[in-house]
């Protein structure tokens, strides 16, 4: 099922997703979820998953793993998608930016001062989202984001077999959104099988690693952006809904 990403803002129960028709289908991400977000690395899936972060409540707590960026890189991808603000751009604002950059970039500062957002860059996720727990109280909705999740390392007693290691990894994030009452966003990388199809919309056989995956997750959802393959020109996001566990699809 395709979703189409026009935002807006709809009543919901959950935590939202700022994309209004996918809030409508999930009435927002439960507690406990594991949502599996999987797209091929040009589609932007970690600006995506900051859209969600961004669009959550101030009353909630928001944490975000990132194993591919350092904080500081992750900060300046955040800034950039609240402010507009070209990536390159980014790279270097004393030399590039020019006075509405620099009224874009303090406004998306402004906005990410007001977040209960926590950045780690580093190991240590069960142990963090513990300790934020401790800190904000069980009363407070907690939205947890992985990017990626192909770079977790594994405890290390699967030599040589990632997809067993997988399996494990993909266990103890749904265990973790369970006895942590917390909604868990996992970006996943998917194969190269999409880009040798005529139809490139992503499907379940395309998730990499996919097996315990499948089993663990709640909702998987696939990122798509028909404007990169030559379609659908300024169209933006399409979500393509592969496995929603409790939710209503229609």
């Amino acid at each position: 099922m395709y979703i189409d990403c026009g935002k807006d803002q709809g009543e919901i129960t959950g935590i939202p997703s700022g994309f209004q028709k996918l809030d409508m289908l999930t009435g927002g991400f439960q507690e406990s979820d594991l949502v599996v977000v999987g797209a091929r690395p040009i589609m932007e899936k970690t600006a995506f998953a900051l859209n969600i972060a961004f669009n959550a409540s101030n009353q909630d707590v928001i944490a975000v793993f990132s194993l591919e960026m350092s904080k500081k890189q992750l900060l300046k991808r955040a800034a950039s998608c609240i402010g507009r603000i070209c990536r390159i751009k980014m790279r270097n604002p004393n030399r590039c930016f020019e006075d509405e950059d620099w009224n874009r970039f303090n406004f998306a500062m402004g906005v990410l001062s007001k977040l209960n957002m926590r950045i780690f860059d580093i190991a240590g996720m069960d142990i963090s989202v513990r300790q934020l727990r401790k800190e904000y109280g069980e009363g407070r909705r907690m939205l947890v984001v992985v990017d990626y999740l192909q770079l977790i390392a594994g405890a290390g007693r699967y030599h040589q077999n990632r997809q067993a290691e997988i399996s494990e990894i993909s266990r103890s994030l749904k265990q973790m959104a369970r006895e942590s009452i917390v909604v868990v966003i996992a970006l996943s990388q998917l194969s190269h099988g999409v880009e040798s199809r005529q139809d490139k919309g992503p499907i379940l056989s395309d998730l990499r690693d996919r097996g315990q995956i499948e089993q663990d997750a709640d909702v998987i959802a696939f990122l798509y952006q028909e404007e990169y393959y030559g379609k659908g020109r300024g169209k933006g996001w399409r979500l393509v809904l592969g496995k929603s566990k409790g939710y209503t699809v229609g």
